[in-house]
């Protein structure tokens, strides 16, 4: 078993700028974390800063073992389901430039009124449109289990 982190726990130091990418790798390799997982939300061009990314973790000995985006499965209509599948797809390659062998995806918070029934349809037919992607970069795809869906039982 190794110790990781989620660069989601440096959420509030990214977000203002006190910390950098950079800086939390190194406090991972200085604190003993062996593993960690990136976020799109701290990166500017994902698939752009992966070559410098991945050689700073390879340099500091951090193992990049998750991936993970922001997606919204639960939206209605065929042009918002639409983003949000390419939200997903252009993670699966962000996540492969990585070297990542895993990414997280979320079912999403669904708009009033919807029923969880019709949400989880919502999220099957989402990630139908992306499991050939993932397969074919190698990459297993997790459902987060927070938020409204899946993590309510109704």
């Amino acid at each position: 078993m190794k110790l990781g982190i989620t660069f989601y726990s440096f959420n509030t130091l990214l977000t203002t700028g006190q910390k950098t990418l950079d800086d939390c790798m190194a406090f991972c390799a200085r604190e003993g974390v062996e593993a960690v997982d990136m976020m799109v939300y701290y990166l500017d061009d994902p698939e752009g800063q992966a070559p410098a990314i991945k050689a700073t973790l390879e340099e500091l000995g951090l193992e990049l073992v998750g991936y993970g985006v922001g997606n919204n499965l639960c939206v209605e209509g065929k042009e918002e389901q639409a983003v949000q599948v390419e939200m997903m797809l252009t993670g699966i390659d962000a996540a492969a430039a990585y070297g990542a062998t895993n990414m997280r995806v979320f079912g999403g918070h669904p708009p009033k009124g919807q029923e969880l029934g019709r949400a989880m349809e919502l999220v099957v037919e989402g990630l139908k449109q992306v499991v050939d992607r993932a397969a074919e970069r190698g990459i297993v795809l997790g459902l987060e289990n927070h938020g409204w869906c899946p993590g309510t039982s109704g």
